[in-house]
């Protein structure tokens, strides 16, 4: 079954999720690459002026664009390498979070309490927002670990609310299966606006 950019795929007794990169999420990799790829050569350049006329403005700003390209190619890189095959696996015991190729979390089965859905608004200072959805589960001790953040594919934004009801839709759609999976409890917190 497909719901949005991800595939869930049942093989009694394991069920696995996996994600389809969209178009958006590669133009956002190479956008955030490219911003510390320029930031990079302009830190160059600075050092070259630099070495020949040593000023403190130019020296500050210069570690400000290194800082900026460092930040930027690490996130860019890191959203690169983010893995898409099995994200979520299910088994008879334990629920495995896969973030990265090298990092896998895993939760017992018999631990989580309540899987759970929250959307997130952020307001940017332009007339924009960010949104999201994410899945959480929350163990019988009340501890929370994040499963899975779902973001808009979509590259141009033609309505606010039918990605609100696109992301509420595939969150809810996703979150139930792990849920009915689990045999434990859903919950949708709503949106949360900043």
């Amino acid at each position: 079954m497909k719901v949005g950019n991800f595939r869930i795929s049942v093989q009694e007794p394991n069920l696995t999720i996996d994600y389809e990169r969209s178009l958006k999420d590669w133009i956002d990799i190479l956008i955030v690459v490219g911003f510390g790829t320029i930031a990079g050569i302009g830190a160059f350049f600075i050092t070259q002026v630099l070495i020949d006329d040593f000023q403190v403005i130019l020296f500050l700003i210069d570690i400000i664009f290194i800082y900026g390209a460092v930040i930027k190619l690490i996130d860019g890189l890191s959203r690169g390498f983010q893995t898409t095959h099995a994200v979520i696996k299910i088994d008879s015991k334990q629920l495995q979070i896969k973030y990265f190729p090298w990092k896998t979390v895993s939760l017992p089965i018999n631990q989580i309490d309540t899987m759970k859905l929250k959307g997130q608004i952020e307001n940017l200072n332009v007339p924009q927002r960010r949104v999201s959805c994410e899945i959480l589960a929350v163990t019988k001790d009340n501890k929370t670990k994040t499963v899975c953040i779902i973001n808009p594919k979509q590259f141009l934004r033609i309505s606010d609310r039918k990605m609100d009801i696109d992301l509420y839709r595939i969150g809810r759609t996703l979150t139930k299966v792990i849920a009915d999976k689990i045999g434990a409890k859903y919950q949708w917190t709503g949106f949360n606006k900043d």
